[in-house]
């Protein structure tokens, strides 16, 4: 790779084995009659054609036209290619993490076709139509190194070196030159296409949820038109604003707090507080049961899951908070445990779950005389029932998780299995902590099914069936079978308990109970799996050793996943 006079990272000029048509007709119908059927081996063919003529001299006209006939081949084959990508684990198995980086490297050769007539045409002296062959060519590698960055969100890998600092270069080249300025010659779609992907960097795509980016994306799509960007970066309130460094390989940051921000040349400010506003919007009408509020959105998602997604973006596009406590680097191992069922079947011993025994017609459990769990009664005195929105919303580095026990360390090269069910404690490895969490790595995780928003135990080895309990917050695949997630603490331990709703003949399922945090008011709280809370129902709560059953009700929901809720709760009277 060469660098261009801008700055562009382009390929030197060399003979290839492959041979690819330059005469667009010819070019055209070969394309039509490629087997797309076999979705693989039609992008092979459009990679070769592309990383053959992105080699060879072109004119930067007809280098456009002919870059112009693969957009729709190339979004065929990309299409076919993807659906796989997520079956399976979530670190991709080593032919499939090929396979997306083959999709990625598509995306780069689009990229680059594009950059050649740009800069060809820009060093062209005499030429018909320059201004909407350099207008047409920037369009379209800004499009197409937006792609590569999804590419990578989509399967949580590193964005490749260079990427955003060439979309930064192309932005400001535009921008130079008034193409987002001037009404009657504007390309919406330069800016539309950068700022998108600087809305959805500041959305942490490696914190989303499995898919979820993808709706972030579709709203985006919708409404990112309402973000502005500004040359100036001068402002009172930060909230909601953002600075981009042009000079930087980086998506944007939020403004330093309690610092001044001096103008600069490579400085633009990114004001998100009218898309923010939106989205409160919508939150505020999904919550009056607003039966129009999905179709406006440009969103296809049921009203719950809408409501996690606008949540989400409205704290990415808000207030940005920094991490809680600096990173300490350490190096040990630990067991994870994934799942409600799971950590409760390991924090009772690794006994399997029972029903309680339970008598319908009195609403009381059979069994008697058993303390109640630990934990305060009813919500302490004074405290806001309006929780606002679910806790833990930051991007994290979880908390520390070793102990200061003096037992004897357990074995940690082998997995812990439970026999009667499926559950699996696996060995990771601790990368660094901070205050408020943790972040692991699994070196060996092929099959690995941790996802974004899991809540996850976590045992030192040392403190033996003393689990702590956290939920993924992000996750990354920098190699091969290498996770890297961080896991952001709830609790550092937990009650196992079976939990059910007040109406007859209802089961009772695995749910976790965890202590109250008197540092930060927070009273006891309860884990359960992802279907089982409804606001404002009363439940029955037994303790594993099936105690008298508690009667609670659910105040407040802090936060649901798609696999799991947490909930503040508080006695409720027995009939």
């Amino acid at each position: 790779m060469t660098t261009s006079t801008l700055g562009l990272y382009i390929p030197e000029m060399k003979v290839s084995a492959w041979v690819a048509e330059t005469h667009p007709k010819e070019a055209a119908e070969w394309l039509n009659d490629l087997p797309y059927g076999d979705a693989s081996e039609a992008a092979r063919e459009i990679y070769q054609s592309l990383y053959t003529l992105n080699r060879q001299k072109l004119g930067p006209a007809d280098r456009l036209k002919l870059m112009s006939l693969y957009h729709e081949p190339v979004a065929r084959v990309v299409k076919g290619l993807t659906v796989s990508f997520r079956s399976g684990g979530l670190a991709l198995s080593e032919n499939k993490r090929k396979l997306a980086d083959f999709v990625r490297q598509l995306k780069q050769e689009m990229a680059i076709g594009f950059k050649l007539a740009m800069i060809d045409a820009i060093s062209t002296r005499m030429m018909m139509s320059k201004k909407k062959v350099i207008e047409a060519s920037l369009e379209s590698a800004m499009r197409y190194l937006a792609e590569v960055l999804y590419s990578c969100y989509q399967v949580y890998v590193p964005v490749p070196m260079g990427t955003w600092k060439e979309m930064h270069i192309l932005y400001r080249y535009a921008e130079e030159n008034d193409w987002f300025g001037q009404p009657a010659d504007a390309n919406p779609s330069i800016e539309k296409y950068y700022r998108d992907a600087l809305l959805i960097g500041l959305c942490n795509p490696y914190q989303l949820p499995d898919g979820e980016w993808n709706k972030v994306y579709q709203f985006i799509d919708h409404w990112g038109d309402l973000a502005e960007l500004h040359g100036d970066i001068t402002t009172h309130n930060i909230a909601g604003r953002f600075l981009i460094d042009l000079d930087a390989d980086a998506p944007p940051v939020a403004f330093p707090r309690g610092v001044s921000v001096s103008q600069a040349d490579n400085l633009r400010a990114l004001n998100a507080l009218p898309l923010t506003s939106m989205v409160q919007d919508f939150v505020r009408r999904i919550k009056k049961g607003d039966p129009a509020v999905r179709t406006k959105m440009g969103v296809d998602c049921l009203d719950i899951n809408c409501l996690d997604i606008l949540r989400r973006m409205r704290r990415a596009w808000g207030l940005a908070t920094g991490r809680r406590g600096d990173r300490i680097r350490k190096s040990g191992q630990c067991f994870v445990a994934n799942s409600v069922s799971a950590i409760h079947y390991f924090a009772s011993g690794q006994r399997p779950f029972v029903q309680p025994l339970f008598s319908e017609s009195h609403n009381q459990p059979v069994v008697e005389h058993v303390a109640e769990p630990d934990v305060p009664g009813e919500l302490p005195e004074g405290l806001d029932l309006d929780l606002g929105e679910p806790l833990n919303d930051n991007f994290i580095d979880l908390d520390t998780i070793g102990g200061t026990g003096k037992k004897k360390a357990r074995n940690l090269a082998d997995p812990i299995f439970a026999p009667e069910r499926v559950y699996r404690a696996e060995p990771w490895g601790i990368h660094d902590q901070s205050v408020t969490g943790i972040q692991l790595t699994h070196k060996e995780a092929g099959n690995q099914q941790v996802r974004v928003g899991d809540v996850v135990g976590i045992e030192d080895g040392v403190n033996k069936d003393t689990w702590r309990i956290g939920v993924v917050r992000w996750v990354r695949t920098p190699k091969p079978r290498i996770i890297d997630i961080g896991v952001e603490m709830l609790s550092s331990k937990a009650t196992p308990v079976a939990i059910r709703h007040d109406q007859r003949g209802t089961a009772y399922v695995p749910a976790l109970l965890l202590p109250p945090v008197n540092i930060l008011k927070r009273p006891a709280t309860l884990v359960v799996p992802a279907g089982t809370y409804v606001e404002g129902d009363i439940y029955f709560v037994v303790d594993a050793s099936e105690g008298p059953a508690r009667k609670v009700a659910g105040l407040k929901l802090l936060e649901r996943t798609a696999a799991f809720e947490y909930f503040v709760f508080a006695n409720a009277a027995h009939n």
